[in-house]
């Protein structure tokens, strides 16, 4: 948003207070959502099938590639930038910050990026664990952020409730990598 009047942050979770570091603080505009880099990653994947499916016409082919190498070299880049934490305890950060900081905050957002082609099977498997895990699933479902976060409130718009299609999405994505 160049007007300063919109939205910092161009996803579900649109609230000012959704997008967190662990301590609670409030990550800076603009903001770079993990789940909308994989959503990317999925759509030129999937284009890309889609222009090999249809055949050799006016270029489809090298179209296709171009598109798969692209999807292959974003997923990398969310290796790089959006992988956090320590020994066991890895995990995807919600975004990346307008000071390039990975935004360390634990949230459903991992959730998002299950099933679309941008993770490799071990990490599949630990965004699973994290999400599974005892401070982000609840019994209503997962919460948009873990309850040790420094900002959790378990009826926060965006900073800890559950909200079924979140859960939803997670638990597709969860289903598409096999667990």
């Amino acid at each position: 948003d160049e007007s300063g009047h919109g939205l910092a942050n161009q996803g579900w979770k649109d609230s000012g207070d959704s997008m967190r570091f662990r301590d609670g603080s409030v990550a800076a505009a603009p903001i770079a959502l993990v789940e909308a880099q994989a959503y990317a990653v999925e759509a030129a994947t999937d284009a890309a099938a889609l222009l090999r499916a249809l055949g050799d016409e006016d270029g489809d082919d090298a179209l296709a590639q171009s598109l798969g190498t692209w999807s292959v070299s974003l997923a990398s880049r969310i290796r790089d930038h959006f992988w956090v934490g320590e020994g066991g305890r890895r995990y995807l950060a919600m975004a990346v910050d307008g000071e390039r900081r990975a935004v360390d905050g634990v949230g459903s957002n991992m959730g998002h990026v299950l099933g679309t082609g941008a993770l490799t099977a071990g990490e599949a498997r630990d965004v699973t664990a994290t999400l599974t895990g005892p401070t982000m699933l609840g019994r209503f479902g997962i919460a948009t952020m873990a309850t040790d976060n420094g900002g959790f409130n378990p009826v926060g718009y965006h900073t800890g409730s559950v909200w079924v299609h979140d859960t939803a999405i997670c638990a597709l994505g969860m289903a598409r990598e096999g667990h």
